[in-house]
């Protein structure tokens, strides 16, 4: 009877400290090797050495170890590619975010992907690299697609708060991939760009739709129209322009969650004026909200209701003219409030179409608790509404230089 061939094995470091161990799973087979790795549910971490050099294997190990001793990374089942990173970001976090965010997400992704390469192993990712990519992205080398634009006559520049936000979601990423595991591993280890200064705008452009605008607005809105039917029986109709204004005027909240209320969002025997429930899926944070209307919000609401009161029920309270199931697009509303903006003589305000309604809105209520204007109108951040949306105005800057008194 033939005696059983022993497989081989070597181990070296402290036990349960940086003990690392190589070994073969049969005579004379490949070699193996095992350490010791908190992360994963079993504590430790096995990995094929993919050869049967036992001279080899011992180095290894004693490398390893060396590294376990020092803290540094031990050697990891997977490498978190730009390619496999994004795809889990947009299956697992993408979906939580509004329509427009999701958008953002993916314009984003795929600009990184083209930049670093479906390849690039996130953990290399450094300072240096994040330099060329923002001089590059502000000098309009880069395109927000992330193709390169060689031609200097073509590019287009980039303010430096359109770049501060793609390095914010990209840092954001990393953070995410950090807290995430797959087969019980985190996808990173730690943040290789953390600590990144991000140049935000020195000088953001953030106008506030001032009520002498608005008024004009207001009195341009009825003129623009939309055309209904086709060929013979086409014909222009008042678009719901003069609606949309007052919402947003009037309620504080974004274009695109504006557009695509239901008249199921509406609580209208709810408090003296009614309330609506700002849905998660069109929020920018992907938060449900219940808010008050005004006066002059519900005033616009029963516009809507004494125009449509012999129509079919709809679903939106501005629904697309070629398909009711469907609300107006944003694009669609932009081109009317630019049409509005003509037709009362006004020039366009620089750098802001819809969301100056916003501004105002938060402004007009900063003498108002905080969290109140929050929830109101929409902010989870209080910091995002004081320092991005209040804005100081010439009665508050004089009633402040007056002093607490007055005159």
């Amino acid at each position: 009877m033939s005696r059983k061939k022993r497989t081989w094995s070597f181990s070296t470091g402290r036990r349960g400290q940086n003990r690392v161990r190589v070994f073969e799973s049969e005579p004379g087979g490949i070699l193996y090797g095992e350490m010791r790795d908190d992360t994963l549910a079993s504590g430790y971490r096995c990995v094929s050495l993919s050869h049967t050099d036992r001279d080899l294997a011992t180095e290894w190990a004693e490398d390893q170890s060396a590294k376990l001793q020092l803290g540094q990374s031990i050697v990891s089942g997977h490498v978190p590619t730009v390619a496999k990173v994004f795809s889990l970001y947009r299956r697992y976090q993408t979906p939580k975010k509004s329509v427009s965010e999701r958008d953002a997400d993916n314009r984003r992704m795929e600009m990184y992907t083209r930049v670093l390469g479906s390849k690039a192993d996130l953990r290399k990712l450094g300072m240096r690299e994040l330099d060329t990519f923002s001089q590059a992205r502000k000098s309009g080398a880069i395109d927000p697609r992330g193709n390169l634009v060689p031609d200097p006559d073509k590019r287009r520049r980039v303010r430096d708060g359109t770049v501060a936000g793609e390095i914010t979601f990209l840092t954001s990423v990393i953070n995410w991939a950090c807290k995430c595991r797959e087969d019980g591993e985190y996808l990173m280890r730690e943040n290789p760009i953390r600590g990144y200064e991000i140049a935000g705008e020195k000088n953001p452009r953030r106008p506030v739709m001032v009520e002498r605008r608005y008024m004009k607005l207001r009195e341009a809105a009825p003129r623009v129209t939309q055309a209904v039917g086709q060929g013979r029986f086409r014909r222009d109709v008042r678009a719901p322009l003069l609606e949309v204004i007052d919402l947003a005027y009037h309620t504080g909240r974004r274009i695109g969650a504006i557009l695509a209320l239901e008249w199921e969002d509406l609580s209208l025997s709810d408090g003296p004026y009614g309330k609506v429930r700002w849905r998660a899926d069109v929020d920018k944070m992907g938060k449900e909200w219940f808010a008050p209307l005004n006066g002059e919000a519900r005033a616009a609401v029963d516009r809507l209701l004494a125009e449509r009161a012999e129509r079919e029920v709809l679903t939106y309270l501005f629904p697309q003219v070629k398909d009711a199931s469907k609300h107006v697009r944003v694009d669609v509303a932009a081109s009317w409030l630019q049409r509005a903006e003509e037709e009362a003589g006004l020039e366009k305000q620089d750098g802001s179409l819809w969301h100056a309604f916003r501004r105002a809105w938060a402004t007009r209520r900063k003498w108002l608790p905080d969290v109140d204007v929050a929830q109101v109108g929409g902010w989870s951040d209080l910091q995002s509404l004081k320092t991005s949306y209040q804005h100081a105005d010439e009665d508050t800057m004089q009633k402040v230089a007056d002093g607490p008194f007055g005159k």
